[in-house]
């Protein structure tokens, strides 16, 4: 995943985790720091598929990737809340009115996957919405070599 695209997804997850006062675990950085007692917390992953170049010119690259975002669920809390809370992270990267970096586009393919097992702690189980995008990088300067 590109640095711009990153600089785009956070701001978005962790805005819409403070508006439901749910706990954001950043990839590799505060992992262990679980709420007490269990309650709904966020866990985040990435991925992109190889960038490769658009038409002839080799100056803008196309990067495909995805957002999962996980929302670990406490056993026995039930699913329609978590539902509410995961579409309120699916809003936030779709619309007309989302604005983006330049070249930045999340498309409307998004996934929501069906409530998996948690972790190997007994404690919780994975709601996930995956959201996909496309980015294009366009080169401003050659490379220097």
């Amino acid at each position: 995943m590109s640095p711009e695209v990153w600089d785009d997804c956070i701001p978005r997850i962790q805005a819409v985790a403070t508006q439901l006062g749910i706990t954001v675990e950043m990839p590799n950085e505060d992992a262990g720091q679980r709420p007490s007692p269990p309650q709904t917390w966020i866990d985040i992953e990435v991925a992109a598929q190889t960038a490769g170049p658009i038409q002839i010119g080799y100056d803008a690259w196309r990067e495909e990737g995805q957002i999962f975002i996980h929302l670990m669920v406490p056993i026995g809390q039930g699913l329609r809340p978590t539902l509410v809370q995961r579409k309120a992270f699916s809003t936030a990267f779709r619309g007309i009115n989302t604005v983006t970096p330049e070249g930045l586009n999340y498309t409307d393919d998004q996934s929501m996957d069906p409530l998996g097992p948690g972790g190997d702690d007994g404690v919780y189980r994975r709601l996930t919405l995956i959201v996909r995008y496309t980015f294009d990088d366009k080169l401003t300067a050659p490379p220097p070599y």
